[in-house]
């Protein structure tokens, strides 16, 4: 089968030089030269600083807060690190079995509102998605030229994000 007169071994070929380019170059230590935007990135990351060093004392407090060792506070933004499920399963019952009956229904009034909050936005994003990505009533409005392929990106960018959050919403929720 050809598909854009390219067999799918030819394919397989591409894509494995492809991946072995990508990790070649990852391996490498990048410097990036914003050139004129150097002065826009400085002040961005002037601005950012109070919140996030407001960010990091809020989550300090939070786990402060923690009465034990079962109930270790894991921030928004750390990096999420995979467990077996065995593993999954037995913090989950060790968790529910040494947490009294208030903190119990407190943690799943707070993951229900985390999965509601999600399933509102997945919804928002296929509404949108649904005119930008299904229908052409966004892309007759654009005229042929360089606005049309970045219109297309966008609506390939929209598509894939509705994908992500799609299967982030199958993940495991926050802690």
């Amino acid at each position: 089968m050809k598909i854009n007169k390219c067999t799918r071994a030819a394919f397989e070929r591409r894509v494995v030089r492809s991946f072995r380019i990508w990790c070649l170059r990852s391996k490498k230590k990048w410097k990036i030269d914003w050139g004129q935007f150097k002065p826009l990135i400085i002040e961005a990351k002037v601005v950012r600083d109070p919140h996030r060093r407001r960010r990091e004392a809020a989550a300090e407090r939070r786990a402060g807060q923690a009465t034990s060792t079962n109930e270790r506070f894991v921030p928004w933004d750390a990096p999420v690190k995979l467990q077996s499920e065995e593993t999954a399963n037995a913090r989950m019952n060790n968790m529910f079995e040494t947490w009294d009956v208030n903190k119990r229904i407190a943690e799943a009034k707070r993951l229900t509102e985390w999965l509601v909050e999600h399933a509102h936005y997945l919804l928002y994003l296929r509404e949108n998605n649904a005119i930008v990505v299904y229908s052409d009533a966004l892309s007759k409005q654009i005229p042929r030229s360089y606005a049309a392929n970045a219109f297309n990106a966008f609506r390939e960018a929209m598509h894939q994000i509705e994908m992500v959050r799609l299967i982030a919403f199958w993940g495991p929720a926050p802690r």
